[in-house]
């Protein structure tokens, strides 16, 4: 931008539902150069008036019988007067993270009386192969009985978990393509993504541990509880994730409902390579900042 400018229009593409952070900087000219600290940072979001998915769950994981439950809100923010209703719901399904050949997957349009953000839907899509693939769905909106959609919810996936066996460990990865922010914030209430496992496919998931939403990988190398691997073992993981859309006007955004924004990847069954040692090898953080003696620039911004 210019330096005489001091407005700016962001196109997008956007997300309903996200709120957006902004600052700006100032980069001085030469010889002495440089950039300038950031500015204040503002918040921004656009109004929800659009469904919001708030969580994609595998229920059952098969190759042709699994399960995945979609959880949806009504739009917070639409003005019931503009649009009295009846409203109702069609919800659309693609193959992959990243599909877009999305098929209509209700027979009949759901129907929602309540019209109720605090009241989430819910709609459990059957006979899929979780074992083998992720799916990706969207809310299709209707707010009056012309038949015509009156808007529709960002698409979100269900979440792509991938176990590797490796000298002494497991690779866990996992992958997933969805509109709200996974990223840990503790004080939003929004904690880590959770690590579970059993061995074989007998007995309780047991919670072995935890890793920061920005991270989308762990090894297992036996720290939970200190216990080796069993190279005659079989394990079973599922990885629960964490996000949210940072938007008190979102049911999900309250730490009381942190749960339903989990997200249940299908467990990987792996048998680990017979390990020569048991490695376990704990680590130490250090965290430090540093400040500067700048000038900010002031910045405001306006939904």
């Amino acid at each position: 931008m210019g330096v005489e400018e001091t407005t700016f229009r962001d196109n997008g593409p956007l997300s309903v539902g996200i709120s957006y952070s902004y600052v700006i900087t100032v980069n001085f000219p030469e010889p002495q150069g440089g950039v300038s600290l950031a500015s204040t940072e503002v918040c921004v979001r656009l109004p929800v008036v659009a469904p919001v998915i708030t969580n994609v769950s595998v229920l059952n994981t098969a190759t042709a019988s699994g399960e995945i439950e979609v959880r949806w809100i009504f739009p917070p923010e639409l003005d019931l007067t503009s649009f009295p209703g009846p409203y109702s719901y069609n919800l659309y399904r693609a193959e992959g993270l990243t599909g877009t050949n999305f098929v209509r997957i209700n027979t009949l349009p759901i129907p929602d009386p309540a019209a109720d953000p605090n009241t989430p839907l819910s709609f459990t899509d059957t006979g899929l192969n979780t074992q083998d693939l992720a799916y990706r769905y969207f809310v299709e909106f209707f707010a009056d009985i012309t038949g015509v959609p009156t808007d529709s919810s960002e698409a979100a996936s269900s979440v792509r978990l991938d176990a590797t066996p490796a000298e002494n460990s497991i690779i866990l990865e996992w992958n997933f393509n969805v509109p709200w922010s996974n990223r840990t914030d503790v004080a939003e209430g929004v904690g880590p993504h959770l690590i579970y496992r059993r061995t074989a496919n007998v007995g309780v998931f047991q919670l072995i541990d935890s890793v920061n939403v920005g991270q989308t990988r762990y090894v297992d190398v036996g720290q939970f509880n200190n216990e080796c691997l069993n190279p005659d073992s079989v394990y079973v993981y599922y990885v629960s994730t964490r996000g949210s859309y940072f938007n008190p006007t979102v049911i999900l955004f309250r730490p009381c409902s942190m749960i339903r924004r989990r997200i249940w990847p299908a467990p990987k069954t792996i048998r680990r390579h017979r390990p020569r040692f048991c490695l376990f090898c704990p680590t130490i953080a250090a965290f430090w900042t540093t400040s500067f003696a700048a000038t900010r620039p002031i910045l405001t911004a306006a939904p």
